[in-house]
Order: C-alpha cells, then sequence, then structure tokens
C-alpha cells in the first residue's frame, strides 16, 4: 500500500501549487481543537498551504483531535495527533507528507519470493520512526576470515549512491524509512544483492565470500569501480593477488613486485635485476613493505622471481604520487604489500608445482571464530635445469637455490580489540662455477595491536623488525674470501583515525633504529691466512610525528592536507675523518679524526614535509587531480651498479651524507565510460631532486673506510607523462600504458674530480624515456583463460669511450662523459593460458593448470653494453643478454 501511496504522490505532485503557499517547514498551528476529526484538520491545512497529505481514508476513521496549539510545527502536531494511534507519518518531501500504520508496513511492502536470507530488517517493523532519516550502520567481513573489509561498496540502488567501509569494516547511511535494494561487494569475493526495509535506526552483519567462477573474466583495479574517478589519491593502484596470477610469468613463478612494472610510470634497468624505478626514482628509493616491515630486497636470484609467495598474499599497494602523510621515508614510492589471513572458521589449503620451484600454502582456525594462522612455504629447484636441461658450457658447475617461509597470526581478542602477527625469512644462494658465490638472506617480524574506541574512532600500535644480510665470496683463490654487509631496522608506530561525516584523519607518530653494517672481511676456510677487516658498523634513529586528513567538502571538490616533520639523528660510538677544506676530497687532506661515544649525536637532520591532494568532479565519471608532496630519505643505497645487487652498500646520512630531499608535483585527467567498463587517465608529474648520492670516476667502494670521499651528492630531475586505458569487465580485460619520462642528474663539485660531465645535466642509468605495455586477459570459455604481456622501452643509457691510449702496448678507452650512449630498444611478448579443472561451486579440491611462454620470439634484450681494451684494435663493444631464447613452463595450481 506504502509504494502505491508513493506512486500517486509522483502524479500528484503536479497539482500542488507551490509557488502559491507555505511548505511544511513554514505552516504553524494557531488553533484550539475540540474532538475534531483528523481528515478535517488535514484538509484545513491544505486549504491554507501548499502541503498535501496521502492516506487511506480508513486508516484516520475515527481518529479525532482536541487541544490548544500557539505556533507549533506542523512536525510537532503530527508527532502530538498520532502518538496514540497505530498512524505514522513520512515527509516525502518540502511540500508532500504520507501517512501510513505503523503495525501494517512491513506487511504492505512486497516480499514474495524472498528468502529470510535475502532481506535485511533495519529497526522494530512494529514501531517504525517518524518520517525523518535515520541512522543504518553495519560491519562488513569477509567471510572466511571473519576480517573486517575495508573499502567495502555499499550501493543503494534507489540513491543511485552509497559509501565504503573504514579500516574496522564499518559504515553508516541515513536513509528514510522505506523499501530500499542494496548490493554490498568487495574486489575478489562475491557480491552480496539484499532487500532492505528501514523501520528505524538500526545495524547489521554481512559476510562476503569468494568468488569461485567469473564467467566475465576477472576484475583488475582493487577497491571501488570507479576509486579512480572518485578516490582523491592519483598515482595510487591496488593490484589483486589474484589478477596478478592470470599474467604470464617467467618459468610459471608468479611475480607480484614485477607485475608492477605493467604499470606506468614503473620500470626495472632489466632482466635478472631487483628492485624498481618509479617517476625517474633510484632503487633504494622505494619503502616496500610487508604487512609494515621493510624490505630491503624483494625478488629471489637477482630478479627473476619475487619472494612474494602468491598463495599467502592479499593485495599490494604502490603509491607514486599523493603519498598521504602516515608514510615516508623514501623519494620515489611506497609499496604496501599486505599477507593473508588465515580462515577462522576450516582448515584448508593450496599450492603449485612449477619447473624451478613448489610452494605451499596452509590455514585454518586455532580457536574457530576467534583465530587463525596462515603458513606458506617455497622451494626451488633450479640446479636440476643447470644439471639436465642447461648444456651451456659456461654455466657448467653452477648452483643456484632459494627458499622462503611465511607465516601470520590473528587473534581477535574483544569485540573491540584484534592483535596480528606477521613473519618471513628467506635465503638465497648461488655459485659460479667455484668462482663466485653470491648469498643474501632476509629476516622480517611484525605485530599490530588494532583497537577499535567506537565506530567512528580507530587505534593501532605496531612494531617490525627486519633484517638483511648478504655476501659475496671470491673462490678463484687458494685461500677464498668472503665480504658480507647488511642492514637492520627496528620500527614503533602508532596512530588514529576519525572518521566523521565529511573527515577521514588520520595522527600519530613512530621511531626507527637503524644499524648499518658496511663491510667485513673474513677467510673461508677454517685454517685461512686472510686477515679478517670489518669496517665500524653504524647506527642512527629517524622519528616522525604526522597528520592527514581527508575532506570531502561537496560532491564536486575533496582536499587531502598532510604535514610531516622528520628528524634524524646518527650517533656513536664513532670515528669521524675530518678533512681540509668544506668537503671531503681525497684521503690525502684528511687531517684530524673526531671521536664519538656511545649514544652521542653526531649530526642531525630535520624536516617539514607537506603532502596536499584535490579533487575535482567535472561529473560522475570525470575529474581532474592535483598533488604534491615532500618527502626527505636519511638513508641511501651506495653501487656503481644500476640494481640492488650484494656489491651494494647501505648507510644512513652522517657527518658528510646529507639527506636526500624530493618534490612532486602532479596533475592528472581521470575518465570512466560505460558503467566504469573503461577507465582512462592522463597524469604529468615533475620531481625536484636535492642532495642525490653519485660515486666519483673510478671509484673504490668496497671495504673503504673513507668511503665519503668517493662519493657526491648533486641534483637530480625527473619528469614524465603517464596514460593508461583499462577495461575491467567483461570477457576480455586488461590495460594499455604509455610513459614518456627524463631522468637527468647534474654533479657538480668544487673541483674536477667532483664533478661528472663537467657540471651539465645527464641522464642516469635507468633513464628510458619511451615506455610502452600492453597487458590482457581473455575467458574463453568457462575453463580457458588466455593471457598476454607485450613490452617496449627504449634502451638505458651506458658509457662509451669517446677514444682511446696506448698504455702498456694495449689502446685503452678514454671515458669522458658518462651515460653519452643508449643500449639497443628492449621489447618481449609473453603469452599464457589457463585451463580450470574445477567449475563446481562447492567442491573438495579445486585445480587449473598454466601453460606459459616468456620471450616468445626470443629476443636477446640486451642487458648491458660493456668494452674490453685490445692490443691491435680501439675498444671492442660486447652486449651482454641475460636471457636470449623463449622460455616455457606448466605449473599446477591446487586448492583444498
Amino acid at each position: 500500500m506504502l509504494r502505491i501511496l508513493l506512486l500517486k504522490l509522483t502524479v500528484f505532485t503536479f497539482l500542488s501549487f507551490h509557488s502559491f503557499g507555505q511548505q511544511i517547514s513554514d505552516v504553524r498551528i494557531d488553533k484550539k481543537f475540540e474532538s475534531e476529526l483528523l481528515t478535517d484538520v488535514l484538509s484545513q491545512i491544505e486549504a491554507n498551504s501548499s502541503v498535501k497529505f496521502f492516506y487511506d481514508p480508513s486508516w484516520l476513521e475515527n481518529v479525532r483531535v482536541s487541544g490548544e496549539y500557539t505556533d507549533t510545527s506542523l512536525r510537532s502536531a503530527l508527532e502530538d495527533w498520532t502518538a496514540n494511534t497505530r498512524l505514522n507519518y513520512h515527509f516525502y518531501d518540502a511540500f508532500n507528507v504520507v501517512l501510513y500504520l505503523r503495525s501494517d508496513l512491513l506487511s504492505t511492502l512486497n516480499l514474495a519470493g524472498l528468502k529470510d536470507t535475502d532481506v535485511i530488517i533495519v529497526g522494530d517493523s512494529t514501531n517504525a520512526v517518524s518520517g525523518t532519516a535515520v541512522s543504518v550502520r553495519g560491519t562488513i567481513r569477509n567471510g572466511q576470515t571473519n576480517e573486517p573489509l575495508l573499502g567495502a561498496s555499499v550501493y543503494v540502488d534507489e540513491l543511485a549512491s552509497g559509501t565504503v567501509t573504514n579500516a574496522a569494516g564499518r559504515f553508516s547511511l541515513q536513509l528514510l524509512p522505506g523499501d530500499y535494494h542494496v548490493r554490498v561487494s568487495h574486489v575478489t569475493l562475491q557480491q552480496e544483492a539484499k532487500r532492505m526495509f528501514v523501520f528505524g535506526p538500526g545495524e547489521f552483519q554481512l559476510d562476503l565470500y569468494e568468488k569461485t567462477i567469473q564467467l566475465e573474466g576477472v576484475t583488475i583495479a582493487g577497491q571501488a569501480p570507479d576509486i579512480n574517478v572518485k578516490g582523491i589519491q592519483m598515482g595510487t593502484v591496488q593490484l589483486q593477488v589474484e589478477d596478478v596470477k592470470k599474467l604470464p610469468a617467467f618459468l610459471g613463478e608468479v611475480d607480484i613486485i614485477k607485475s608492477l612494472t605493467l604499470l606506468p610510470g614503473v620500470s626495472t634497468v632489466g632482466e635478472g635485476t631487483t628492485g624498481l624505478n618509479v617517476r625517474g626514482g633510484t632503487a633504494d628509493q622505494n619503502l616496500i613493505l610487508l604487512d609494515k616491515a621493510p624490505v630491503y630486497n624483494t625478488s629471489h636470484l637477482f630478479g627473476f622471481f619475487s619472494i612474494f609467495s602468491p598463495d599467502a598474499t592479499d593485495d599490494v599497494t604502490i603509491y607514486k604520487a599523493g603519498i598521504p602523510a602516515n608514510l615516508g621515508s623514501r623519494a620515489s614510492s611506497v609499496v604496501e604489500v599486505k599477507q593473508k589471513s588465515g580462515s577462522k572458521e576450516k582448515f584448508g589449503s593450496q599450492g603449485g608445482i612449477g619447473l624451478v620451484a613448489s610452494r605451499v600454502m596452509a590455514e585454518g582456525p586455532i580457536k574457530e571464530g576467534k583465530s587463525s594462522f596462515i603458513v606458506a612455504a617455497r622451494k626451488s629447484y633450479v640446479n636440476y635445469l643447470f644439471d639436465t636441461f642447461i648444456k651451456v658450457e659456461e654455466l657448467v658447475g653452477n648452483k643456484a637455490g632459494f627458499w622462503d617461509l611465511s607465516g601470520k597470526l590473528d587473534f581477535s581478542l574483544s569485540d573491540r580489540l584484534s592483535l596480528t602477527a606477521s613473519g618471513y625469512v628467506s635465503k638465497d644462494n648461488f655459485t659460479i662455477a667455484n668462482e663466485s658465490s653470491f648469498d643474501y638472506q632476509n629476516g622480517l617480524g611484525s605485530a599490530e595491536l588494532g583497537y577499535v574506541f567506537s565506530e567512528n574512532l580507530l587505534g593501532g600500535l605496531s612494531v617490525a623488525y627486519s633484517d638483511y644480510q648478504y655476501q659475496l665470496g671470491d673462490l678463484q683463490l687458494a685461500d677464498p674470501y668472503k665480504v658480507s654487509s647488511g642492514v637492520g631496522q627496528l620500527d614503533i608506530k602508532a596512530d588514529v583515525t576519525r572518521y566523521t561525516e565529511r573527515h577521514a584523519l588520520q595522527f600519530g607518530g613512530g621511531t626507527t633504529f637503524y644499524g648499518f653494517k658496511p663491510g667485513e672481511r673474513s677467510g673461508i676456510n677454517a685454517d685461512t691466512q686472510i686477515t679478517p677487516v670489518a669496517l665500524p658498523e653504524q647506527q642512527s634513529q629517524e622519528s616522525f610525528l604526522y597528520a592527514n586528513d581527508e575532506i570531502n567538502l561537496n560532491d564536486t571538490w575533496s582536499v587531502m592536507a598532510g604535514l610531516r616533520y622528520s628528524m634524524y639523528r646518527s650517533y656513536g660510538p664513532a670515528d669521524v675523518f675530518v678533512y681540509s677544506g668544506e668537503r671531503p676530497g681525497r684521503t690525502s687532506t684528511l687531517t684530524d679524526t673526531l671521536q664519538y661515544s656511545g649514544n652521542e649525536t653526531i649530526k642531525n637532520y630535520s624536516g617539514l614535509e607537506p603532502r596536499l591532494s584535490f579533487r575535482y568532479s567535472l561529473d560522475d565519471e570525470t575529474s581532474l587531480k592535483a598533488s604534491y608532496n615532500r618527502i626527505y630519505q636519511y638513508i641511501h643505497l651506495v653501487s656503481n651498479t644500476t640494481a640492488i645487487t650484494p656489491y651494494d652498500i647501505w648507510m644512513g646520512s652522517n657527518y658528510y651524507l646529507m639527506p636526500l630531499i624530493a618534490d612532486q608535483f602532479s596533475i592528472g585527467y581521470f575518465k570512466n565510460y560505460e558503467d566504469n567498463t573503461w577507465e582512462t587517465s592522463a597524469e604529468i608529474y615533475f620531481k625536484d631532486i636535492d642532495n642525490l648520492v653519485d660515486y666519483k670516476d673510478g671509484a673504490d667502494l668496497v671495504l673503504n673506510p673513507t668511503l665519503e670521499t668517493e662519493l657526491i651528492q648533486g641534483k637530480g630531475m625527473a619528469y614524465g607523462l603517464e596514460l593508461l586505458v583499462k577495461r575491467s569487465k567483461g570477457k576480455l580485460n586488461g590495460w594499455a600504458s604509455y610513459t614518456y619520462s627524463r631522468t637527468l642528474r647534474k654533479m657538480e663539485g668544487a673541483d674536477r674530480e667532483s664533478t661528472i660531465n663537467k657540471g651539465n645535466w645527464f641522464p642516469s642509468y635507468y633513464d628510458k624515456p619511451h615506455d610502452l605495455t600492453l597487458s590482457g586477459s581473455y575467458k574463453v570459455t568457462r575453463r580457458w583463460t588466455i593471457s598476454s604481456n607485450f613490452t617496449y622501452s627504449t634502451g638505458r643509457p651506458f658509457s662509451v669511450p669517446e677514444n682511446g691510449f696506448l698504455f702498456d702496448g694495449v689502446l685503452v678507452g678514454n671515458y669522458t662523459e658518462r651515460n653519452n650512449g643508449r643500449i639497443p630498444d628492449y621489447h618481449r611478448l609473453d603469452l599464457a593460458f589457463t585451463l580450470d579443472t574445477s567449475l563446481k561451486i562447492k567442491k573438495l579440491w579445486e585445480s587449473s593448470w598454466t601453460f606459459a611462454v616468456y620471450n616468445v620470439y626470443g629476443r636477446k634484450n640486451a642487458y648491458s653494453v660493456f668494452f674490453k681494451d685490445t692490443a691491435d684494435a680501439r675498444p671492442t663493444a660486447y652486449k651482454l643478454a641475460i636471457l636470449g631464447a623463449a622460455f616455457p613452463s606448466i605449473t599446477y595450481n591446487f586448492k583444498f
């Protein structure tokens, strides 16, 4: 009946002469009533105003009004007139009022064909509230793990709008009493559609479960489907691991980090290298976090495989611009990798068997509904390939391998208190024909305590530890030796988040203790004659305070403003060498030594880091965004290579080495089409960097006690255009991205020795102006999926000798400029075919086969070009290709 009345209302509205009378808020009651029929009173109001009442006359039979009213509002009068009746009222708009029976409201609603599980009841149906908006609150959880879902979409069809859940999985809507169709969704989880009947304020809980069969293909982007347009952050992308698994992978091993290089503005030096280059940044300018624990080396076997197990990883988010104030410490990007939480309801396992490695994951409840565990392990058997299939003479005797182990515990201590603890360990080893060896290992751990103070106030305290050690061995000598180095850090951080209707305010602080091991040499054999050498370890501390507020001003404007204040100090015990002149020159200019005792401050640095982002919505599918951020980076990777390798040395800012300061400006245009099926964006950025670290020509970096004499600091500059077209729905989905970018640096010192390229701007090692990526997936049938990647990029710079000179009868190349040439352009095509063997909704065992070919047409992409000096000719150029052939693979994946 209510639905019929509302339908009549839309017709009768045209009969209301709004411009000739008062609206509801203007109506005042000044009269004494003595047992007058309510129908007569309402008719009098209609006659003297533009307000109209809609009701079934039978409901008002024998309802009478008595009492004296003086300047009483219509709302107050209606409250009084319906107080002792079964009537209630609803203000449809400023001029129309609907009256209905409280007890009959539910029976008038169309419940035909609905099951109990399809209906959500909010409020008391026998005591419905008056016709004003009420608060509808709720919690959305992962049905498998009972974890609250951040970013779940709660969409009301009748309003053509909705909201998203906060970090506690909570949401709040203001709705008028009535009948609604609600859709709740989250990436990789099955959407739930419900009928929701609102009678008054209240709340409910809804669980979402994993998608089993995706007939229309996979969703590429994380979060809400229009987050790229309506979200305030730009340069931010979230990838779901289930989508990454669909992409072709080298030898069948899914690489979460390498998948980021398919995005605009993200690249790597080349195959067989570790680290990312984001918008012109070096590999050390990326803060990579695994459940808030920093990761210093993200790959196995020098970049061929990721250290993150795909079965134990939930999602990965990269921030390239507009970085919020709670994140910092690195100048180019932040990459957050989140491990899955184990199911609190049932035990399960999944894994895969491939050509070079196998993996397994197990999860389940510790106490059902309250706590859970998840553990994952991987082990390689690469040596089998070397010994059996790869019959290359240069590789005879080579050995390589890796293993890793990760785990997470999740405890719901109460409705408000939660505790999670994560851990990760890994080890890599590589031996080149008994000539040299490389070994490195990661050890990470973190714990986080979360507390829900109220629906809109959350708090968190986290502790994280990271340790990275690496060794390089020389096995050719009669008395072999190894050189080892490492870095470790301990993080303590506290955060508070408050949500209101228009604000998401976050504030907090933290501190980090660093320990750097610059280098140590020791013999390998027990009877070694090698004299041990160890450089003194270095200590430092970085602390910060921050506040960040995301403000939704209106439907058109949103602002995110933040401020971070960072402080850094290096401290003893340590000896600091003093040189003549303002900056360290040669070791021959050393004049004195300063000695610092334990915990004595050597040098302090600090600075303000403002963050500001804007979003202006042109319409529901189009927005303009802009952002600015300043970041201080206090630790540095000292290297004369292009990627993270065992030759590298991590060190903190100190008496001579100043912190790097990066300012980035970005502006972007974002447009979606066909109900968010197609996403497009164009972003322009400019980055200015001070105190960029480089090394002098001919620098000696290994076990150098006066390393400061080999380093110089200068300016950097990066700018670019990023274009993206993405299709995220249907059987065919994927994206195409193009990046034009330049990365330049300028090193102009006080003398010729500390100046590079005569003080002019020159391209960095990873400057690749053009970068094109095509990535797609097509659901051929319910069982078969085809996916492919194609990448193209300009060759990176390298140094070419301008001429040569004779030295002891050998023609030696004369390098007058750095990075004055380029290696050949890079391009590669990958293909993968996935066969799903289990299509039933409910099954004990799920499995799939993935057949992939990496580098389909066997392109011999150059990793580097180098020159050899000769006795009878000018220096000869040689090209080094890491992978010069097509690499097929097959992987069997299972889940139960």
